[in-house]
């Protein structure tokens, strides 16, 4: 997705630095396994017990692959503290595709934690990037309509 947004910024943004993190942010997932990220946003003892765990987990995997495992490590930690414009990016993207994949799904699969969750979710997603932000409305918007329909 940064790809194609990335004409749209505001900003320049280092493409391969962006490229990188996107491709890597979730390696830890590798060995922890994956976990819904409504739950996640709500949880904040899950929240942090599962950072740590990637944490650990990516220091693992970068071990394992000699001297591109520091370039590993500090793209992740950038990614992981939003610390640049590039990361800031990549992790709204990356929220914001959970939520474009929750529209593409049948309503019947959603649980209740998404059902209700989801207008939380989309408040703390926020970004100072105009195009993303316009965006993330086409896709708040397309979730209510969805949602409508259950409640209709």
């Amino acid at each position: 997705m940064v790809v194609i947004c990335s004409p749209f910024l505001s900003k320049d943004i280092d493409m391969m630095k962006a490229i990188k993190m996107a491709a890597i942010h979730d390696i830890g997932e590798i060995i922890v396994g994956d976990c819904h990220a409504f739950k996640i946003e709500s949880d904040q003892t899950l929240s942090e017990n599962r950072k740590q765990k990637e944490k650990e987990a990516v220091l693992e995997i970068a071990g394992s692959i000699g001297d591109s495992g520091q370039e590993l490590i500090a793209n992740w930690l950038e990614f992981e503290k939003n610390s640049s414009k590039e990361a800031q990016i990549v992790n709204f993207l990356d929220k914001l595709e959970v939520c474009i994949q929750h529209n593409e799904s049948s309503l019947d699969t959603w649980t209740q934690d998404e059902l209700t969750g989801i207008k939380d979710f989309y408040s703390k997603l926020q970004i100072n990037e105009e195009f993303l932000t316009e965006l993330k409305n086409l896709v708040v918007f397309e979730t209510e309509m969805k949602l409508e329909k259950l409640f209709l």
